[in-house]
C-alpha cells in the first residue's frame, strides 16, 4: 500500500515541526533561567559575602537548577542552567543529568552555583564533558552536611529549595548544550 510510507513521512513532518520553539518561547525560556541564576546568586552572596569576590575573580561561573531522586542503590536527577563565560561574555544554556549508584534515600531539589577561574575546566563544562565525583550528603529542607572531593579551581555552593536526602554515591554528571536557546 502506498499511503502508508506518505502517512509516516507527515506524521514526521508534524511532529518535527512541533518541536521548534518560537522566538518568544526561547526568550520567555532564556529569561526564566535567567532569572534562577540571578536569584539564585543574589541568595547565595546574602548568606556568604565572599562569594562575590569569588565571581569577580573567575574565567565564569554556571548555575543549575537540580531536581534528583535517590532510592536504595541508583539514583538520578537533571535540571537547565547556564554557564556565563566572562572571556567573552557569551551565556550558553544547559541541560543537566546526574546518575548515581551507592547507598542513600530521598527527593530533593536545589540550585547549583559553581565558579572557576580555570580555561579547562570552563571549556570541559561548555563542552558537555562527563565528569565522575564521589561524595557523601545528608540534607533536610534547606539544611545540608557534605563531604565531596574539593578543587582549588572550582568553587561549589549550593542553595536548597527543599526535599531531603542521605547518599554516599559515586555519580557521572553530564551536560549538553540546549541548541534550542543558545544562540
Amino acid at each position: 500500500m502506498k499511503i502508508f510510507p506518505h502517512l509516516t513521512l507527515t506524521t514526521l513532518l508534524l511532529f518535527s515541526g512541533c518541536s521548534q520553539l518560537t522566538l518568544e518561547e526561547k526568550n520567555e525560556q532564556k529569561s526564566a533561567i535567567d532569572l534562577m541564576a540571578y536569584e539564585t546568586i543574589k541568595a547565595l552572596i546574602k548568606e556568604n559575602p565572599a562569594i562575590q569576590k569569588e565571581l569577580d575573580n573567575a574565567k565564569g561561573y554556571g548555575v543549575v537548577n537540580w531536581k534528583v531522586t535517590k532510592v536504595p542503590i541508583i539514583g538520578a536527577g537533571s535540571g537547565n542552567g547556564v554557564i556565563v563565560d566572562f572571556r567573552n561574555n557569551k551565556r550558553t544554556y544547559i541541560d543537566v543529568s546526574r546518575f548515581d549508584v551507592g547507598g542513600g534515600w530521598g527527593v530533593r531539589s536545589y540550585k547549583n552555583l559553581l565558579i572557576t577561574t580555570n580555561d579547562a575546566i570552563l571549556d570541559d563544562a561548555l563542552d558537555g564533558n562527563i565528569k565522575f565525583k564521589a561524595g557523601a550528603e545528608v540534607s533536610a529542607g534547606t539544611l545540608e552536611a557534605s563531604r565531596k572531593p574539593s578543587s582549588d579551581k572550582v568553587t561549589s555552593h549550593t542553595l536548597f529549595d527543599g526535599g531531603g536526602s542521605a547518599t554516599a554515591t559515586v555519580r557521572v554528571l553530564h551536560s549538553t548544550v540546549n541548541s534550542d536557546l543558545t544562540d
